[in-house]
């Protein structure tokens, strides 16, 4: 398995394990500290962690080892966009997550750093996509 491959496969059981630590923990998240029961009880967040966390990285992962090769000479083509979407991915979700369960307060920093992850977690798929059409046409 190529080294970008096991990066996102890596990092999906990671998060695969945080979010069962997370499921486990959310019935408890009441007798948390507000700000921990705020992010543990956040559902959006939950599924976040679950879908893009584990299940997307993990496609990320295997696609990136399982679809065609352009040619002998160029492989599987340039390795950037797959470490960008990478970097964007983990960069965007932690902050989401993080930023998700303050949107209702008057924090002026948490609507642009949600806005920001959003757009990370966009432009992973994004970088992804970039690498992988040439590789399916």
């Amino acid at each position: 398995m190529p080294g970008i491959s096991r990066l996102f496969v890596t990092s999906s059981l990671f998060y695969l394990v945080l979010t069962l630590a997370v499921g486990v923990a959310r019935p408890f998240a009441g007798r948390l500290p507000e700000s921990f029961a705020a992010v543990l009880g956040s559902f959006p967040g939950y599924v976040h962690l679950w879908a893009i966390g584990w299940l997307t990285q993990l496609i990320f992962g295997i696609a990136y080892w399982l679809l065609p090769i352009i040619d002998k000479e160029r492989k599987r083509g340039p390795a950037w966009p797959m470490v960008a979407s990478f970097v964007c991915i983990n960069l965007g979700l932690p902050v989401r997550l993080l930023t998700e369960p303050f949107l209702h307060t008057d924090t002026a920093l948490v609507v642009p750093l949600y806005v920001a992850s959003a757009g990370l977690l966009w432009l992973s798929g994004v970088l992804f996509s970039i690498h992988a059409w040439p590789r399916i046409n």
